[in-house]
């Protein structure tokens, strides 16, 4: 085995050794090994946070790319799952991209971008 690969063994057991943490995997109440961990790109003190998927928001601006992170929380015991949004502009400088699949939601939402102009 070269160096790379015994970093990449050293950080999978560090990763499944974090994951050994929470009392509900040590109980059997959660999977003995995380379902996401091909993701996997930092972790914390009790906290596993995973690959980034960006895409394109419905406004128009050079920096409107949304950022959705999956985030693994130690609580109680358990692993619990959330989302993290990051990214886009300002909302007051936004633009709709007009898309038939975002027109329901222009309408809904035309009043909140007046309000923030």
């Amino acid at each position: 085995m070269d160096g790379n690969g015994a970093r990449e063994l050293s950080r999978r057991l560090e990763a499944q050794e974090h994951w050994r943490q929470a009392t509900a995997v040590q109980k059997g109440e959660q999977p003995a090994a995380d379902p996401d961990a091909q993701d996997l790109e930092e972790l914390g003190d009790g906290i596993r946070l995973y690959r980034r998927e960006a895409e394109p928001s419905m406004f128009r601006e050079s920096d409107s790319r949304v950022a959705h992170r999956l985030c693994k929380r130690l609580v109680d015991g358990r692993w619990e799952t959330s989302t993290a949004t990051t990214g886009s502009a300002a909302p007051w400088r936004r633009r709709w991209v007009h898309s038939p699949i975002c027109s329901r939601l222009q309408t809904r939402c035309r009043h909140i971008l007046r309000a923030c102009r």
